[in-house]
């Protein structure tokens, strides 16, 4: 289970994302963001587009260029493994 404080902890820089033109996205919630490391910490060797298939079961609206986000700011000391 990824507790909120836990977020900060593990992803080394913020995640921002931008649209089509340019403009910058309100970042993700934290409760996507935990359902999205929770995934990860439960499959690490799964790649996006498993992990997203498996949060979409879950019925979750996510995209998988969040979960390449997701994926590139985690800080590789802080897995759990």
């Amino acid at each position: 289970m990824v507790l909120d404080d836990d977020i900060g902890k593990r992803l080394f820089r913020p995640i921002q994302r931008h649209d089509r033109q340019g403009n910058l996205l309100p970042p993700p919630s934290d409760e996507m963001l935990r359902l999205i490391i929770a995934t990860i910490d439960e499959f690490p060797d799964w790649g996006p587009k498993r992990i997203l298939a498996a949060i979409r079961r879950q019925r979750h609206d996510v995209s998988e260029e969040l979960i390449r986000d997701v994926l590139a700011a985690l800080d590789p000391a802080s897995s759990p493994r």
